[in-house]
């Protein structure tokens, strides 16, 4: 008699085996925190990153714009240098954006003019540029050839060459040479003097004479002064005043004013 084999059961599934288990509030809430987090932060790259083209595109229309270009030069004050000159010298044309003209700049080159001072520049965004400029005046002349003289300003600056001499100014002499037009003068001894002298002596003043670093004056119907080194120009113009007006019967050959408190007529 044959015995059956015991039929093996199958273990039973335990429940809720199959079922996700459930995630704690907390840290469900803190990755939404997270997402919502790094959203806002794409969202604001990409905004400033549109906002930054926008503004590019909008700066590269502004400054290539025909309505923002340069449509007018206009210079006064101009006399005796030229407007085209002057104009060449600022560096400035039609069709330039307004907004890369640099005043500054201009000025310092339309002040390089021989003739011109001072340069104001302004510019509006209508597309004008005005260029205005105080120019200098000749207060001595230098003899460059038999038939052309040099003006000279009271700086030193040589202005412009002219045909002979303005009337009334005195002439420079014993420069080593006579330099272009917007150059200065060397030695600069005679400018010095020039600039501090006061009118009373340089209305009366016919020639300066400069040798190295010692200047002498040619007075109109006077002696000649010496002056020495251009130092205490006023002191020394005072000093040979006082002799000028003290010896006005006799006048002396020279007065030496090196040493304004103790002048020497002979």
């Amino acid at each position: 008699m044959s015995k059956q084999a015991p039929t093996r059961r199958k273990p039973a599934k335990k429940q809720g085996a199959a079922k996700a288990r459930p995630i704690d509030p907390r840290i469900r809430d803190r990755r939404i925190d997270v997402l919502r987090t790094q959203g806002r932060r794409r969202l604001r790259w990409t905004i400033a990153l549109v906002v930054f083209a926008a503004v590019i595109a909008v700066a590269w229309l502004v400054t290539h714009s025909s309505l923002l270009d340069v449509g007018r030069i206009r210079v006064t004050g101009a006399q005796q240098a030229a407007p085209v000159e002057v104009q060449r010298a600022a560096g400035v044309g039609r069709g330039d954006p307004i907004l890369f003209v640099d005043t500054g700049a201009v000025e310092h080159r339309v002040e390089q003019v021989a003739w011109v001072d001072k340069a104001r520049v302004e510019r509006d965004l209508g597309g004008e540029v005005d260029i205005h400029v105080t120019e200098r005046r000749p207060a001595a002349w230098v003899r460059r050839a038999p038939d052309r003289v040099a003006l000279v300003d009271v700086h030193g600056r040589v202005l412009a060459d002219a045909p002979a001499p303005p009337p009334g100014l005195p002439e420079i002499t014993g420069l080593r040479a006579v330099p272009r037009a917007g150059r200065d003068i060397a030695p600069n001894a005679a400018a010095r003097v020039l600039e501090k002298l006061p009118p009373a002596l340089g209305l009366r003043t016919m020639r300066i004479t400069v040798d190295g670093d010692a200047v002498t004056l040619g007075v109109k119907d006077g002696p000649e002064v010496r002056l020495g080194s251009p130092r205490d120009v006023a002191a020394k113009a005072r000093a040979a005043l006082a002799v000028l007006a003290a010896t006005a019967g006799a006048p002396p050959r020279y007065i030496d004013v090196r040493v304004p408190a103790a002048p020497v007529a002979g």
